[in-house]
């Protein structure tokens, strides 16, 4: 099957994105190798995160994450990878940073991350440029 695409998109790279974003600005600290930054979030999937920083990390570079939950009013510590890196503001308004997958949540933790994403979709805020 074709997939059939405007021509405005000719001239872009497609998304890889596989899940709806959500506005949502929550805290986070940013553990990789050697350092520690105090960032926030851009946007929220329910399988990561976009981190707003002008910082660059390698892609696939493993990262542990702290995430200030408004749901729960505690962090919820988690590892992840860098999925992909922006350099620039995209067109849509985003603006330079890191997405970050999550890996290896287990129950408790995915629970509370997923409420945490539903109280973002909640809002009704979906992100720009999400699918």
């Amino acid at each position: 099957m074709n997939t059939v695409r405007p021509p405005s998109s000719l001239s872009r790279r497609p998304s890889r994105r596989q899940e709806l974003r959500f506005a949502a600005r929550f805290p986070v600290l940013l553990c990789s190798a050697r350092t520690k930054d105090a960032l926030s979030t851009w946007d929220v999937s329910f399988r990561g995160l976009y981190l707003e920083t002008r910082r660059q990390l390698a892609l696939r570079q493993l990262v542990r994450v702290a995430i200030s939950l408004p749901t729960t009013g505690k962090d919820l510590i988690a590892h992840g990878m860098v999925a992909s890196v922006a350099a620039d503001a995209g067109a849509d308004g985003r603006p330079p940073g890191m997405g970050i997958e999550l890996y290896a949540l287990d129950t408790a933790a995915r629970t509370a991350w997923w409420e945490a994403v539903r109280f973002a979709r909640d809002l009704g805020i979906r992100s720009a440029g999400a699918r």
